[in-house]
């Protein structure tokens, strides 16, 4: 007799990574609720700084290198996710092998 079939339904869609770097890049701290509300949240403390700044000439450069970082953010964390979906599906497909 042949094995029976698995089938594994999952739920949670994958992120795309350029997405949420273009996001993050052109829209800050905002277009990383794509990404991670998390991560938005935690970005917007340096946005917010940054801006405080900007009478002491320091806040310009600060807000260039927060929405830079908020792109890099926004990519690392989508890639983040779509490897912990990999491999909680090949979790799950060895446990049920097994």
């Amino acid at each position: 007799m042949s094995q029976p079939q698995m089938h594994i339904v999952i739920t949670k869609s994958e992120k795309n990574p350029i997405v949420g770097a273009l996001l993050g890049f052109f829209f800050g701290f905002i277009g990383l609720f794509y990404s991670s509300p998390k991560a938005a949240l935690i970005m917007l403390a340096p946005t917010l700084l940054s801006c405080v700044l900007i009478p002491f000439f320091i806040g310009i450069p600060m807000i260039v290198m927060t929405w830079i970082a908020c792109g890099v953010v926004g990519y690392v964390v989508c890639d983040k996710h779509n490897k912990s979906l990999h491999n909680t599906v090949q979790e799950t497909v060895q446990n049920k092998a097994a």
